[in-house]
């Protein structure tokens, strides 16, 4: 199985999709969704798609899963272009599915969702300039995705805080560039806000951001199963690490890099998880970009492979756990 699943077969990237729409499928038989605080105040660019989505709760998981989908392509494509597992494998896709899909009640179209969408893009321009530092418009391009992000769920704005990390390790004018990311931010904001100022509306954008900064923590219920698939999740996350940390000599430059900004881009997802009171589950499409990269890079540089299948397969037993588990409640209040 170990072998499989790290191989880069064209079989396994068509069992992406069956994977996904397995892991959907308790959203699929019409389980009721949790209503979240960012559906009750929603973001403009989050708001304006939900509205070209007909009010069917089977066309939003599709959505969603489509969507997911597509970001787990996006993952296979800055993996091959930058190489950071160092092999074409379709293992971070994978892995990016699992941790974007794992939440039952957030299986649907989410703000999370089409924001991770931009983080990757914000991503893939950051890591460009790794090779080309004097392309000061990628600095501009990152934030302005990252803004774009934002304007479906506001919390991964404070990840400019890393794309500012990589400006200050950069060599000649960093306040130039600094200045030119915030101006990348702004702009969507801009045209935004001049849009509800033409319509009248500027109360309603404000109140949107001002909601989704202020508002209170939102916890659904997280029963058992998803505990030990996130224990489960972090053991593997604080293992990978490790590795990286001590292979991180004989690993290349620009691949160390990569990792960097991925471990801060995690870092600092984390404390805005802690820190503010507006975040929590729903960041898990965006935490799943880093994530995927993390615990992709221990699965395919485990050695034994004994171990490796056996992670395989835990993930697979705690996937059907939290299915039967969900499956059971469900069945028991109803």
């Amino acid at each position: 199985m170990l072998d499989y699943i790290r191989s880069n077969k064209i079989s396994l990237l068509l069992l992406l999709p069956v994977v996904a729409v397995l892991l959907w499928e308790q959203s699929f038989r019409g389980i009721e969704l949790i209503i979240f605080p960012f559906d009750k105040n929603p973001m403009p660019f989050y708001k304006l798609t939900i509205l070209l989505i007909p009010p069917i709760p089977f066309l939003y998981s599709i959505v969603g899963l489509v969507l997911v989908l597509f970001n787990s392509f996006l993952i296979t494509h800055l993996n091959k272009q930058y190489m950071i597992i160092e092999a074409r494998t379709y293992l971070p896709a994978l892995i990016y599915i699992i941790f974007s899909g794992i939440f039952i009640p957030l299986q649907a179209y989410s703000p999370g969702v089409p924001a991770s969408t931009f983080v990757i893009l914000a991503i893939d321009k950051l890591f460009k300039t790794y090779n080309d530092k004097k392309r000061i418009s990628d600095f501009f391009d990152a934030s302005l995705f990252l803004a774009i992000a934002s304007l479906f769920y506001f919390n991964v704005i404070y990840l400019i805080i890393f794309i500012w990390i990589r400006i200050s390790s950069e060599a000649g004018n960093r306040l130039k560039v600094a200045m030119v990311t915030i101006v990348g931010l702004i702009l969507p904001y801009f045209f935004t806000w001049s849009y509800f100022y033409l319509s009248d509306c500027t109360d309603t954008f404000i109140s949107s951001i001002t909601a989704n900064f202020a508002s209170n923590r939102f916890i659904p219920d997280i029963n058992l199963s998803y505990i030990v698939f996130f224990t489960f999740s972090a053991i593997l996350i604080f293992l990978s690490s490790i590795k990286l940390i001590r292979r991180f000599r004989g690993i290349k430059i620009n691949i160390r890099k990569y990792f960097i900004s991925l471990f801060y881009s995690f870092i600092l997802l984390g404390f805005t998880t802690i820190l503010t009171q507006s975040t929590f589950v729903e960041l898990l499409p965006v935490f799943a970009i880093s994530v995927s990269f993390l615990v992709s890079y221990y699965i395919y540089n485990t050695k034994k492979r004994f171990f490796g299948n056996l992670i395989l397969i835990s993930f697979m037993v705690i996937i059907i756990f939290i299915h039967v588990f969900k499956y059971l409640h469900f069945d028991i209040l109803n």
